[in-house]
């Protein structure tokens, strides 16, 4: 038996367990599983720098109202093809532009900010729709 068929078999079987009750079907997850953000500091005049960040959507699924989150150690002074929702500490949290909130499946979406500080640090713990992405 597959991976996937003994997953479905024990969720399943434990399918009357109210503690479980909460978990997932292996379907339900599979769409979302295949996002991938990328980032590249581009422009980078030495006391600040303007990023781009592209959002993946590699599922099976349309995606819409798209929100990423993730950890950078510079205060983001502008962006564009975004919203930011909040800012604290170190941490981002980024929505889609009012015209961009679709990723269609297979596509992918862009948007940049500039901040200041020196090129080298990249993005960490990165989510899109709490779903932690490489």
């Amino acid at each position: 038996m597959n991976a996937r068929r003994r997953l479905q078999a024990s969720l399943r079987r434990n399918a009357l367990n109210p503690a479980l009750a909460s978990v997932a079907s292996f379907d339900q997850l599979e769409p979302r599983l295949a996002f991938a953000v990328t980032y590249a500091a581009t422009n980078d005049w030495g006391s600040g720098l303007e990023g781009p960040l592209t959002i993946q959507n590699d599922t099976a699924a349309m995606v819409n109202d798209w929100q990423v989150t993730f950890d950078y150690g510079r205060a983001i002074n502008s962006i564009w093809n975004a919203v930011i929702v909040s800012h604290v500490g170190t941490h981002s949290v980024i929505r889609n532009a009012a015209w961009n909130g679709t990723i269609a499946a297979g596509a992918e979406i862009s948007f940049g900010f500039q901040t200041d500080g020196v090129a080298g640090e990249l993005p960490t713990a990165k989510k899109v729709d709490g779903i932690a992405v490489a």
